[in-house]
């Protein structure tokens, strides 16, 4: 899931194994490249806020500027919501 801004504007992607023509709304996109800061958060989604606002204070006590932009990346399902892992990146202005 990447966020592009606070609204949300938000494109949600699937891996593929190469290019693709696009189909109506689907269309080929990537994640943004260059810096950005990265924590791990394991647990429920619910708790996903807790994770965003962590790497956000990593950002301000490491005089580094965070952009709106941001993105998820999911791990593999789990019926106990306590071992999902999710990836959560944010995006660092130069």
């Amino acid at each position: 899931m990447l966020y592009l801004d606070d609204t949300p504007t938000v494109e949600v992607g699937a891996l593929v194994t190469g290019p693709f023509a696009p189909s109506g709304r689907i269309v080929p996109s990537q994640l943004p490249s260059g810096l950005a800061a990265h924590a791990v958060h394991r647990g429920p989604y619910s708790d996903l806020g807790i994770t965003h606002d962590a790497v956000l204070a990593w950002c301000a006590a490491n005089g580094r500027t965070a952009t709106r932009q941001r993105w998820e990346i999911y791990g593999d399902h789990h019926d106990d919501p306590n071992q999902l892992t999710t990836e959560v990146y944010w995006q660092l202005a130069d």
